[in-house]
């Protein structure tokens, strides 16, 4: 069995403190990051709660909300958000979606976006907040096309827990580059078009299991001898 290197371990403990220092220099910070994010399917291990800490500096985010009701319980919406598989059936901008790492209540996702509009760079990856679950999925891309991009799902059960006031807010920072009221405007469009993919989704599944489960119950009960 070989001997430790260590000069490697070295520079692993090395690593380790620069990623755990992550807020305290944004240009070292952006150096981990994409090398972290370059090597998210094996070598070297990712800090999620550092990354999800981080912000570049002097960011000025745009913020846009918008609400709606989902006719499915708040558990029913919540499963479906956090299936990050499914993502390109609920949200058509997606190619494909997987889960890269776990970290307690964080997940890192990598996603492939399809061609459109303020797209240069199709991957991109997103660490998503599960904390505070099933009520609010907060979320934050770690790269991308935009300088900076964060969001959150608000849930509430309404009507006897058979439907879901939903609120989803984004926030984003363009950078230099794309102007703030083109930004906005397209954030709100893509705001309505996510919330309707989601709600037209997650109703038509879940209609379809209770439809599905009266059938079973049905079938259940012609079957029982009746005396």
């Amino acid at each position: 069995m070989a001997a430790p290197d260590p000069v490697a371990a070295q520079n692993n403990k090395n690593e380790t403190t620069r990623t755990a220092k992550l807020s305290e220099s944004p240009e070292a910070s952006s150096e981990i990051i994409n090398k972290q994010l370059k090597s998210t399917m094996g070598n070297m291990p990712i800090n999620l709660a550092a990354l999800y800490e981080y912000d570049p500096p002097n960011v000025k985010l745009s913020k846009a909300s918008t609400d709606i009701v989902i006719n499915a319980p708040q558990q029913y919406v919540w499963d479906k958000l956090t299936s990050f598989h499914t993502y390109p059936k609920l949200f058509p901008r997606l190619k494909t979606c997987q889960v890269v790492k776990k970290e307690g209540d964080l997940i890192l996702i990598e996603s492939l976006l399809k061609p459109q509009m303020f797209v240069t760079q199709p991957c991109q990856h997103t660490i998503n907040d599960l904390e505070d679950k099933p009520d609010s999925l907060k979320w934050k891309l770690t790269d991308g096309n935009f300088k900076a991009v964060e969001g959150e799902w608000k849930l509430k059960s309404i009507d006897d827990g058979q439907h879901t006031q939903v609120k989803y807010t984004m926030e984003v920072d363009p950078g230099p580059l794309i102007p703030r009221p083109v930004i906005v405007m397209a954030l709100k469009m893509i705001q309505r078009e996510a919330v309707s993919s989601v709600k037209s989704s997650v109703e038509q599944e879940y209609a379809a299991a209770m439809q599905a489960k009266g059938r079973n119950i049905s079938n259940t009960s012609s079957t029982v001898p009746h005396g």
